[in-house]
């Protein structure tokens, strides 16, 4: 209940523009690979796996506590909302002068015509897995205090992958 709470006032803050940043350089694959490394236990006591895909040498300009707390919740999410032996990939890349952390899982998918309902507090796809339903909108709102987007697709071959598109850091403060 306290997460739920805490959750609740961090997506509101992000949302009414209040959401303190303390944004520095931050190269995103070795920060995917700790996170990843969180889970790596977890997943396996599911019988899956959790790996990064492909980390190219991307940096962002982000709060790097905000940031790992969203890709946490995109990996939490594919967790509950998925059957034992599940696949997660994270993937670091550059897009069109954006810096983009995709989470994908080899779930069962959802119905993507109501994708962006997802991204709305307390809005659940079919799943039998207990939740809150207030994960995507939290990576949502943390993307977006960031200036980026949180965008959802099917996985090529069954799935879901979300993606966080996040300003990419200047070449000097990539250097600094």
């Amino acid at each position: 209940m306290n997460r739920m709470v805490n959750d609740l006032f961090l997506i509101a803050r992000a949302e009414a523009g209040g959401l303190p940043l303390q944004r520095e350089a931050i190269a995103l694959g070795d920060l995917a690979g700790r996170v990843v490394s969180d889970f790596e236990t977890l997943v396996e006591q599911r019988a899956g796996t959790i790996r990064i895909a492909h980390a190219a040498p991307v940096v962002a300009l982000v709060d790097r506590s905000r940031l790992r707390r969203a890709l946490a919740a995109l990996i939490e999410n594919a967790l509950q909302h998925c059957e034992r032996g599940v696949n997660i990939e994270v993937e670091i890349a550059a897009e069109d002068g954006f810096a983009v952390i995709s989470v994908s899982d080899d779930g069962p998918g959802l119905d993507f015509a109501k994708a962006d309902q997802l991204f709305q507090r307390f809005r659940r796809g079919r799943t039998r897995a207990e939740g809150s339903g207030l994960g995507l909108s939290l990576v949502r709102a943390l993307v977006a205090a960031h200036g980026g987007t949180t965008l959802l697709a099917p996985r090529p071959g069954g799935g879901t992958c979300v993606a966080m598109r996040l300003p990419m850091a200047a070449s000097h403060e990539a250097a600094a």
